[in-house]
Formats: C-alpha cells, structure tokens, sequence
C-alpha cells in the first residue's frame, strides 16, 4: 500500500522572505484545497489558480476557496528556529464528494495566492455522506524551519 507523503514548493521560502505572506498569529487565511490531480513542484508562477490547480467541484459539505481553512495558533520564534502552528483542517460531507487524492495548502489572503505545498493520501477518496476528512499536524506544527548563517 503506498504511504502519504508531503511535498513543499522550491519557491516558498522566496515568498516567506519577502513578506509576501504574514503568518502573524492568523493575518493570513490559509486554505486547502482538494485536487485528484498530482501537483508538481516546479507548477507554473507558485500561485493558487484554475490553470495551476485542478480542484474538485463545490458541492454537499465542500467549497473551493474558503472549505477547509487552518486557524493559525501563536508562531513562534526562538533561537533562529520559526514554528508555524495551527489547528487540524476537517472537512465533513453533507453528501458525496467526488474523487481526490491531493489535498494542496495556499495562502488565500496574499494577492498572489502562494503555493506551499501538498500533501498526497495513499490512495483517491470519494466521501460519502457524513464522512470526514482531515489533516492534522504532529504537535499542530504545520511548519518548522530554521535559518543559519
């Protein structure tokens, strides 16, 4: 059986660098987005958008766009070492849900709608009424990177 597996986009520590996004405690929406369509790593601009993701249709518990958001926690930073928290993001069907296998985390509140990265289930899930989907973190640390000279 194959296993999940995260992938973070080459650009994103570009965007972060350049303030483009404010993980200030919940300034910015992040949002996952559901796709049965693998994203690449190098997809074209790193902006969340029709051309670039292919997502599933709105319809009985999910919306494009505004579904599955992440409440941000208190990030912190502490010796050169940024932690990014937030709650698990949970999806909860009020009706089938087609096919998807992908689910594809942006920030929705920048102008450019950033890219970060996706994580692939082991295998496609359709979801029926009632059924739930969700992604949590170890910890609820979406993110943990560090800086050094």
């Amino acid at each position: 059986m194959a296993q999940p597996y995260a992938s973070f986009y080459g650009g994103i520590g570009t965007v972060v660098a350049g303030k483009g996004v404010d993980f200030a405690n919940g300034a910015d929406a992040f949002i996952i987005g559901l796709s049965n369509t693998a994203p690449t790593a190098g997809q074209a601009g790193q902006t969340y958008s029709a051309a670039n993701i292919t997502e599933i249709a709105t319809g009985n518990g999910y919306t494009r766009g505004t579904n599955i958001a992440i409440t941000t926690g208190t990030n912190t930073n502490a010796s050169g070492v940024y932690t990014w928290v937030g709650t698990a993001a949970l999806l909860t069907a009020t009706g089938a849900i087609g096919t998807f296998q992908y689910a594809v985390l942006y920030d929705n509140t920048a102008a450019t709608k950033p890219l970060f990265g996706w994580w692939a289930c082991a295998s496609a899930i359709t979801m029926a009424n009632t059924d739930t989907f969700q992604i949590s973190w170890a910890s609820n640390q979406i993110l943990q990177f560090s800086c050094t000279t």
